[in-house]
């Protein structure tokens, strides 16, 4: 049975390290298909919370390091996703499952999750629109 003060939930890495998370309750979400997982997506939070407070950012939501996390019900397992750069961060790792009040965390890759350092066309497709805008 897990407890209430674990989360599963979004997150993005921004720079200098500023982890910024929408976490909920695992118990308080419900089952689907064999996961729970919150229903806010990276697209809407970057746009809705995360921009506003960083204007400075790029207005490209995929620019940065981002995961999710989710619980799987048949193993009573929490599997993260994320970028390969937050992959082999371990303080980093470590961090974002203690943000998340989790004893015990997996960490998976998924292609959706990469970030202009992992992927060079997202960052020169993202400076470039920089660019212009700023132009």
């Amino acid at each position: 049975m897990k407890t209430s003060n674990e989360f599963i939930g979004i997150f993005y890495v921004l720079p200098q390290g500023k982890i910024v998370i929408h976490a909920e309750t695992v118990n308080s979400l419900s089952l689907n298909n064999g996961f729970k997982d919150v229903s806010l997506g990276h697209y809407g939070f970057f746009n809705e919370t995360i921009l506003p407070q960083h204007p400075d950012l790029l207005e490209d939501y995929a620019y940065c390091p981002r995961g999710r996390i989710l619980y799987r019900e048949k193993d009573r397992t929490y599997l993260a996703y994320a970028d390969k750069c937050i992959r082999k961060d371990k303080a980093l790792k470590e961090k974002i499952q203690s943000l998340f009040h989790l004893p015990k965390l997996l960490w998976r890759a998924d292609e959706q999750y990469q970030c202009a350092d992992c992927n060079k066309r997202i960052k020169n497709d993202g400076e470039t629109v920089a660019f212009l805008k700023n132009d």
